[in-house]
């Protein structure tokens, strides 16, 4: 199973690192009210019953620590990213920042579903290739494996 995921070079994402502020900042200036965190988290009614919920707060969830640790948070559909962050300006502002947008492929054992965004277990993930953030289509590379994709 694809999943999508914005990280920087050193894996690390764009709420970690604040990069979706970069993505709020670009649209305060274009006065657009959409935010990086408008999105719905696991904590909210959006994802009830869905296993990326109950993973994280449902009978047999995960400790905190355990979850935080082994899972990260990504997509798995071009369509929930341009939901989640429907702006190319926030995502222009995002790549400035040094996100990637980068395909895995995972086990569907080691992926969290959720409506709007999954999490998975980056360990078991094999990278497939980029896709630039702007525009969220394929980076031309000389390697046809996985492409880095510079922002300039």
């Amino acid at each position: 199973m694809k999943v999508y995921r914005f990280e920087n070079a050193d894996g690390v994402g764009p709420f970690r690192t604040n990069a979706c502020m970069a993505y709020d900042d670009a649209q305060r200036t274009r006065n657009r009210r959409h935010s990086a965190r408008d999105m719905p988290s696991p904590y909210c009614r959006h994802e009830e019953g869905t296993p990326l919920a109950e993973a994280h707060h449902g009978p047999k969830r995960l400790s905190e620590k355990r979850f935080s640790s082994d899972y990260l948070f990504g997509f798995l559909t071009l369509a929930q990213i341009r939901s989640a962050f429907p702006s190319r300006l926030g995502r222009e502002a995002m790549c400035k920042y040094g996100m990637n947008l980068v395909v895995y492929e995972v086990d569907p054992k080691h992926v969290l579903q959720g409506t709007a965004q999954c999490a998975f277990r980056k360990r078991h993930a094999d990278k497939l290739y980029e896709l630039d953030p702007r525009t969220l289509d394929p980076i031309q590379s000389r390697n046809p494996k996985w492409s880095i994709l510079t922002c300039k």
